[in-house]
Formats: C-alpha cells, structure tokens, sequence
C-alpha cells in the first residue's frame, strides 16, 4: 500500500514565529492598542522568545514561556518543563490569543499573511513533489488559520484532511481519528513535526516518525530523537523519501 504523509504545520510548512511573537505577546500584557509593531517589544525579550519558541506546543504554553522571559529568569527550558498547569489560566489566555489572531485576519491580512510565510524548499517540494490526495496535515493550530495559509499559498487540499487543535490537542487522539476515518494503517504513514515529545508519542503507533531539521529546534531535540529511534529529516530527504514510496 502507498505511503501517505502527514505534516505538522507550525515549524513544518509554515514559519509563523513572528506572528507567534506578537499575537501571544499582547495577549500575555493584555495590550489593547493592537499595532503589530515589533518595535514595541523589548530586543532581548524578542532575542529570547525566537531562541525558546521550540519548547511551545499548544498556544497556552505561550503564557508560561512569556511568564519565565520577562521575569528574567535563567535556565528557561528547566524552569518551562517544570511548569504546574493552570486550566483556567490557559483557557483564559488561548481565549485572548485567538482573539487577537482573528482580529489581526480581519483588520490586515495581508499583514498576517506575510508574518507566516512558508519555508521556501517545502513550499516548491508541496507544489511539484506531492500528491495533495496523499497529504495530511496533523497540527495543534486551529482549522480556520491552517486553511488560509494553505489558500493564500495555492495549496490547496480537501479540508477533511486536516486535523487541527478543534478535534484534540493530543497527537496520538489526532492520528488514531486519522486512522478510523480513513483506514490507514498507521505503519504506511510518514509523519514529520518539528516537537520532539509528539514524534515519540506518535511513534508508539507504529507511525514512522521523522524530526524535522528546519523548524523549531533545540539544542536537545537531536540527542532525544537518537535516543528514542527516531530519525532526522531534511527537506532534501524528505522529497527523497517520497519519490521512493
């Protein structure tokens, strides 16, 4: 059976970094006067979001990465993976962050286009290299924002193969959704994300999981995978891997 593959969105196909910085930013200081300058923000707070943006998944997790940078406090992802979850906290600070992010569509968006460009090579690999009936994307983004940028990009594939943050944040409920729905079985799957901690839940599935080398990253991302039996993928090799299936 043919092989299909399922990308991640945020730090796969899409480097939505500085619209993460600056939607997440005035949600976390509560702004109201929503310019979108990047001017506003402290240099060494945008130095410090950019570097540690790979240890966010969920957009709740933007409130305690802002909480620990604007504190000032050393050894960041030590103190982030120690975090004790607030539920009412995260609901109340998602709430704030998609309401900016729909405000930012609505008033500019182009603006908001242009802050979540795509990686160049997965773009042209997207457009020349795939079939789109064969692609799914399996994300912790909303479904709404996913779609425009695939439109406004002209990539264009059917909407129900996208399983987004509204049907599960967990990954592995996302692809077992996948695999009921469509009865793929999960060892002809080709997953590619850039978060560690999902590939090493996704693999217990028996889903052939890759870390992608081009999104959000850190420093420990590479050893983890090794340790876990997961490969590293670059775009190079990922349009490699996909003429052989």
């Amino acid at each position: 059976m043919k092989k299909i593959l399922a990308l991640d969105f945020d730090g796969v196909i899409c480097n939505s970094i500085d619209e993460c910085l600056l939607v997440s930013y005035y949600a976390y200081t509560n702004t109201s006067d929503l310019s979108f300058d990047f001017s506003e923000i402290n240099s060494n707070y945008k130095k410090q979001f950019r570097k540690y943006r790979y240890l966010v998944g969920p957009a709740h997790q933007f409130y305690y990465l802002w909480e620990i940078i604007i504190n000032n406090n050393e050894n960041i992802p030590e103190i982030f993976n120690k975090i004790n979850s607030n539920k009412k906290l995260e609901e109340g600070f998602s709430n704030k962050f998609y309401t900016i992010r729909k405000e930012l569509i609505n008033d500019n968006y182009q603006r908001w286009i242009r802050l979540n460009p795509f990686y160049d090579d997965l773009f042209l690999i997207l457009k020349e290299n795939i079939d789109l009936n064969d692609l799914y994307i399996v994300t912790s983004k909303d479904l709404i924002s996913v779609n425009k940028l695939l439109i406004s990009n002209s990539i264009y594939i059917d909407i129900e193969h996208i399983f987004s943050r509204e049907l599960s944040f967990s990954k592995v409920k996302l692809f077992k959704l996948l695999n009921d729905k469509y009865q793929i079985p999960y060892n002809n799957i080709i997953f590619v994300d850039d978060k560690i901690s999902h590939l090493i839940e996704v693999k217990s599935l028996g889903v052939h999981c890759y870390l992608s080398m081009w999104g959000y990253i850190g420093p420990e991302s590479v050893e983890i995978a090794n340790y876990n039996n997961i490969s590293t993928i670059l775009l190079s090799d990922l349009s490699d891997k996909l003429i052989k299936c």
